[in-house]
């Protein structure tokens, strides 16, 4: 029985990358994010999307955008995962050697395939072990933001583990990188894979050396967030790097500049690009009247000699950084392609964006009555039952357009509250989604869904009505193409 468990998790993970990254490991999340969240999972091979609490934090939807709000404590993924199809055998394109061992791995990622298939690998002889497990390092793939490293564990029942919330320090001890994903693959009695680190902007162009601490969990659906996955070992190794390895061919472009869309101002904070990946930042201005909560269709355009290379958004790749319930930063990191080195010339475009006027984030509902008051769309609807614990569940239901969550790979965001919500006397109040810490699925998208739900729960009490609640994400869309010309 639990040898069918550890290959139907190999098996669920596989289906989960098989869309070209349409979706991202738990660490993923920590883009941008400072501490762990949890992901939504498809599990069913239909067509269907589904979402819900999981973890320490909740889950809503936000087209893969990853939302971490109240400093780290309240840390929310806002993003819709497809339900996955089956992976197709990974077709070799290069001869990759000693690496052969990761094709199964790696196949799927285009930045690390396209070092492999280039050999374009910076190799390591690393060897560590501790309790029973042993910890090879093959090889890194790196520039000044991201690292990849290459690994093999074996050990007893090494099978049943993985690599989660792995970190990188420099020698006086300090967190200079954070484990975003991992994909590995049982390889003849080893598991063979990658784990790739979000680097502290300071220390990623001069790197050389740094300490590697890699928990060791028992594997389940999210290693190290499900309250099942044990933490067996923590094994850790001292690696060196070469210096010149990154930082060759990056540019970073002036910042400074700005996006106008629908009379919307976003100041670009910085733009970097390397022949891994395309790194934008853009920051909301403070007068815009509207709250943003998605950029629609994000594409880095890059040229070269006359050959043009198009790198879309969409699921994995945007990230937004809700600093406070009024501040926030999008975040792009564009590494579906690789990029040439030294371009001709660099564009940032989307096709609009969703947005509420301020008066339309404030959602009012008598929940005793069950009736609202105030919504962006006057179908909503919301329903209160009792909870478990001394809670109350309240539902809220509005209407969408399930085709556009099955189009593509930047489907519409779903309803997103903020963790607080004001009652009649003006106090406020916590608010935390439905099922946080289940880690099941409470609500799903169908292709012939005219609505679907977004829940929440809150400590039951005798609140003064109405009670308003904060939108941060809603699926109202403003087309109306805008670029930036950043080289």
């Amino acid at each position: 029985m639990k040898d069918h468990r550890i290959r139907q998790l190999f098996e669920e993970e596989a289906m989960d990358d098989s869309r070209d990254q349409a979706s991202v490991d738990d660490a993923a999340l920590m883009r941008a994010i400072r501490g762990g969240v949890k992901r939504g999972q498809a599990s069913s091979r239909r067509r269907v999307y589904q979402y819900g609490g999981a973890g320490a934090a909740g889950l809503a939807l936000a087209t893969g955008i990853f939302i971490a709000a109240g400093g780290g404590d309240y840390l929310t993924r806002a993003a819709i995962v497809p339900a996955p199809i089956v992976e197709e055998a990974p077709q070799p394109t290069g001869e990759w050697g000693e690496y052969e061992a990761f094709r199964a791995s790696a196949s799927n990622d285009p930045i690390l395939k396209s070092a492999l298939d280039k050999g374009e690998v910076e190799p390591l002889d690393v060897t560590v072990e501790g309790d029973d497990y042993t910890l090879q390092l093959y090889g890194a793939v790196r520039d000044s933001r991201k690292l990849s490293l290459l690994y093999e564990i074996s050990g007893e029942d090494v099978r049943s583990t993985a690599i989660s919330l792995g970190k990188l320090t420099d020698a006086s001890g300090k967190q200079i990188g954070s484990q975003e994903d991992r994909q590995d693959f049982f390889v003849n009695g080893s598991l063979y894979g990658y784990a790739r680190f979000d680097l502290d902007a300071s220390a990623g162009a001069d790197l050389e050396a740094f300490k590697l601490e890699a928990p060791v969990y028992t594997r389940t659906r999210n290693p190290g967030y499900d309250k099942g996955s044990e933490q067996l070992t923590v094994l850790e190794a001292e690696v060196k790097v070469d210096p010149g390895s990154s930082g060759v061919f990056e540019e970073n472009l002036a910042a400074g500049q700005t996006l106008t869309v629908a009379g919307q101002v976003l100041h670009v904070e910085q733009a970097l690009i390397t022949p891994k990946s395309g790194y934008i930042v853009l920051v909301p201005d403070e007068g815009n009247d509207k709250s943003i909560s998605r950029l629609i269709g994000a594409k880095l355009t890059v040229t070269k000699d006359g050959e043009t290379v198009e790198s879309a958004g969409g699921l994995g790749v945007g990230v937004i950084e809700m600093l406070t319930e009024d501040s926030s930063r999008f975040i792009f990191t564009f590494n579906r392609t690789p990029l040439p080195k030294n371009p001709d010339s660099v564009a940032f475009s989307i096709d609009g964006i969703e947005a509420l006027d301020r008066e339309e984030q404030q959602l009012i509902a008598n929940t005793e009555t069950a009736k609202v008051l105030q919504a962006p769309d006057e179908k909503m609807t919301v329903n209160v039952n009792p909870g478990a614990d001394g809670t109350e569940v309240v539902q809220f239901g509005y209407p969408i357009d399930a085709s556009k969550y099955f189009e593509g790979n930047d489907p519409p965001s779903t309803m997103f509250l903020w963790e607080t919500f004001t009652d009649a006397d003006g106090v406020k109040h916590p608010l935390e989604t439905f099922g946080a810490g289940s880690g099941r699925s409470i609500n799903q998208i169908l292709p012939n869904s005219k609505s679907t739900t977004s829940t929440y729960q809150y400590a039951s009490g005798d609140y003064p009505q109405p009670l308003t609640f904060k939108i941060m994400s809603y699926p109202k869309e403003i087309s109306e193409y805008a670029e930036i010309r950043l080289k």
